[in-house]
């Protein structure tokens, strides 16, 4: 709704003819529009080239007439020319070589800075902030002296709680560190045993190997006599064969099969 006085006048929603494009448009938003009319060419302020009004945003993002500032000059670079020299000054500029370490060492910085945030708000939570004296005019040397006695116990107090939090700090401090040399120790400890008891083990394991070398040799000696054994008695009944000479090969044979296979194994 509008003033009486008002409704005989132009309205500003009434839609117009644009006069270039021939587009629907708003009183209103006439002006916005001419900046933004396809059919509306204006020149860049820098090389003085003449561009179609959508297109004079984007080439000022690019155009070589331009006067810009160094890459880095946020690290301290106040070097500045055109877009179009600007690619012969990065190339022998040392701020923008440095630029990796730069950004680096500021997001450090900024790390610090949030870890010193945190560990005030800890502190101030740990011990109180100390209060600011108060200024008080027009008061008597006896409230004067009221407030010195006040903060001097304040003080005090502040000192003495600031003294307790160091004493638990360093109790602290010197728990870990007699923890870590009793780890230290058992670790020690715990070598050692397991090196003694490896060798306990070589030892268990070579006096083994030597009964095995040692039963080895006896079975040898064992069979070799049996063999021994059997070639003597073969030669003995080389004469007319009987039932009898031919079971005690076939024992001999036997027995010297039984031997063969506990020499293997």
């Amino acid at each position: 709704m509008v003033e009486r006085r008002e409704a005989e006048g132009d309205c500003v929603h009434e839609e117009v003819e644009c006069a270039f494009c021939q587009g629907p448009i708003r009183k209103l938003d006439i002006e916005v529009h001419y900046k933004e009319c396809p059919k509306l060419s204006s020149d860049c302020r820098h090389c003085s080239k003449s561009f179609p009004n959508p297109e004079l945003a984007d080439h000022k993002l690019i155009c070589p007439e331009e006067v810009i500032d160094c890459a880095a000059s946020h690290f301290g670079c106040s070097y500045s020319s055109r877009r179009s020299e600007l690619d012969e000054h990065l190339s022998h500029c040392h701020f923008v070589a440095l630029t990796p370490i730069l950004q680096l060492h500021t997001e450090r910085i900024e790390t610090l800075e949030l870890e010193n945030k945190a560990i005030r708000q800890k502190l101030d939570l740990l011990v109180p902030p100390r209060p600011l004296p108060t200024q008080i005019s027009g008061t008597n040397s006896s409230t004067t002296n009221d407030y010195n006695s006040a903060g001097r116990d304040m003080t005090s107090e502040m000192q003495d709680y600031t003294y307790h939090l160091y004493s638990e700090y360093e109790q602290l401090r010197s728990d870990v560190e007699r923890l870590n040399a009793q780890i230290r120790e058992l670790d020690v400890k715990q070598d050692m045993a397991r090196f003694n008891e490896g060798l306990r083990y070589n030892d268990e394991m070579a006096g083994v190997r030597a009964a095995i070398n040692g039963l080895r040799m006896q079975l040898h000696w064992l069979v070799a006599s049996r063999r021994e054994t059997g070639t003597g008695g073969a030669g003995s009944a080389a004469g007319p064969r009987s039932i009898g000479g031919s079971s005690v090969g076939g024992d001999g044979r036997r027995m010297s099969d039984s031997a063969r296979q506990v020499v293997k194994l």
